[in-house]
């Protein structure tokens, strides 16, 4: 059980295990949650309007398991309703006018266009319907013949809606369905190798029907076949190498001949070399070049987008417009090369660890934002080069018996190659401190630290605040009951937190001081 002050929480998790039979077990399990509109500071409200959630899932499953391994079976439901933070109905007739955009009604003046909007009768907050079914089958086999260590299955079938209302009407209903399996086989050790091959595909099909379906229905194929491999060189150096190939279809279902479908193929590999050249002293160093592909959204939005208050272009159909271009080429696969570093000691009650990286990325696909009016954007799914570099650091010191503190800190950059222009939702540099102690039963934790102010902004993005978190975590156990108990005080000084990385950073700021406690009972 669990509840929190912040957002008026109440959750409860529960699950049993049981034996049916002396080979089969059962599963079952359940978890209800809900929570109201979350207090924030930086608003003229204390709360925010639409950030309540309530939620339901239920499982039951069972396995049949063996000396040489298991299968089993699951089936999942789940039911979620929220809210939508941010969204404002004046949004809701604004579409592009070339590489501009147009809310509600005005007339062009000298010099350019003056944007304005009407006024929208609804004022409740829009809400999300999601309903789940998810069907879940996994399995291991050990020794399977001469060559396999052991075999693994997995594979689900997943049937999911969601419906957005307003006014308890729905306006839009989005729907996925498909397949998902992955086979893995570890292969016996060969020439030093140990390793595992496989195969993963999906089969998958996505509709939207509605005012605001900004997506047309996709189906989509992808299959990739893997291969990780490990080699100890000797004692202190190990060598870790993968490759993977992937094959991927998106096939529009509405008018096909206008939305032309995409296929495309990709390759990733990556090899590291771990040194320990003295005991608890390990240097890694990483490379590898990676493909992604596109996604539909990227490839085919063309609309309005409640949750994110945007006004997406994708790849457009046949002799139309959006965002001021016209029948645009294919996106290219993403390729990026990357490079890490990483030291890691121990010495004495001090342990640390430092790591750095550098990634290249060619045709690198983001949203670029055309235009924007008030909070609402109209966004450009487009490519460019870019490189991605930055550092993690932590280290900890053990103080005494069952107390250590240890700092921390992480900080990345990002630039479009070229004129290094920077790119958008970039999260901000952060440093702190941690505190932990160990009593027995009783634990603590104290944690304080600091984000930077981002204001290393792309094109119509405002700079980001800094803040200071500090939150503190109690824990205990009670013994010979099953039972223990946590509480947890989260932004305990009720700073205004914005989420930099977020398309609505300047409108929905994260929850102020909180308290949560919660309790679990295991027999």
């Amino acid at each position: 059980m669990r509840g929190g002050s912040a957002a008026r929480e109440r959750a409860l998790a529960a699950g049993v295990t049981a034996r049916a039979a002396s080979n089969l077990a059962l599963r079952l399990e359940g978890t209800a949650r809900r929570s109201e509109d979350y207090r924030a500071r930086g608003l003229d409200e204390p709360r925010v309007d639409g950030s309540w959630a309530h939620s339901g899932s239920a499982t039951a499953g069972a396995s049949w398991i063996h000396d040489n391994g298991y299968v089993g079976m699951a089936y999942t439901l789940r039911d979620d309703d929220y809210g939508v933070p941010g969204h404002s109905h004046e949004y809701e007739s604004c579409h592009p006018h070339g590489g501009s955009l147009h809310c509600g009604e005005h007339e062009p003046e000298e010099g350019g266009e003056d944007h304005d909007h009407g006024e929208h009768a609804h004022e409740v907050n829009p809400q999300v319907a999601l309903r789940s079914k998810r069907f879940d089958l996994r399995g291991e086999f050990r020794a399977p013949f001469a060559l396999a260590e052991r075999i693994r299955l997995r594979a689900s079938y997943t049937d999911y809606r969601h419906d957005e209302l307003e006014e308890d009407e729905i306006g839009t209903s989005f729907r996925n369905e498909g397949l998902e399996s992955r086979l893995e086989i570890q292969h016996v050790p060969i020439a030093g190798l140990r390793g595992v091959a496989g195969v993963q595909h999906s089969d998958t099909e996505s509709r939207a029907a509605g005012a605001e379906a900004f997506l047309p229905g996709v189906k989509s194929r992808a299959t990739g076949v893997f291969l990780v491999e490990h080699l100890e060189l000797d004692a202190s150096l190990h060598v870790e190498m993968g490759v993977r190939h992937e094959w991927l279809r998106h096939r529009p279902l509405n008018d096909p001949r206008a939305r032309p479908a995409y296929r495309d193929a990709a390759t990733s590999f990556s090899a590291a070399l771990v040194w320990e050249p003295v005991t608890d002293h390990y240097l890694t160093l990483a490379a590898g070049r990676s493909g992604r592909l596109a996604h539909p959204q990227e490839l085919y939005a063309r609309g309005i987008h409640l949750a994110t208050n945007t006004y997406e272009c994708g790849l457009l159909p046949s002799g139309q417009t959006c965002g001021g271009a016209t029948n645009d080429a294919p996106l290219r696969r993403e390729v990026s090369r990357n490079i890490e570093l990483a030291w890691r000691r121990t010495v004495g009650a001090l342990a640390f660890g430092i790591n750095g990286f550098h990634n290249h990325i060619d045709d690198y696909t983001y949203a670029r934002t055309l235009d924007q009016f008030e909070n609402f954007r109209l966004i450009k799914y487009s490519q460019r080069d870019a490189k991605f570099h930055g550092a993690e650091l932590e280290a900890t010191w053990r103080l005494g018996p069952g107390l250590s503190a240890t700092v921390f800190g992480d900080l990345v950059r990002a630039k479009f190659s070229g004129d290094g222009g920077d790119l958008p939702r970039i999260p901000a540099g952060r440093h702190g401190a941690r505190i932990e102690a160990d009593l027995g039963e009783l634990s603590a934790t104290l944690e304080f630290y600091r984000v930077d102010r981002q204001q290393r902004v792309a094109d119509f993005e405002n700079a980001t605040p800094g803040h200071q978190m500090l939150n503190l975590t109690l824990r205990q156990r009670l013994a010979g009951t099953g039972l223990s108990w946590y509480l947890r005080g989260s932004n305990l000084l009720d700073e205004r937190v914005w989420n930099h990385t977020s398309f609505l950073a300047d409108v929905v700021p994260l929850p102020r001081r909180g308290m949560d406690f919660g309790l679990r009972y295991q027999f």
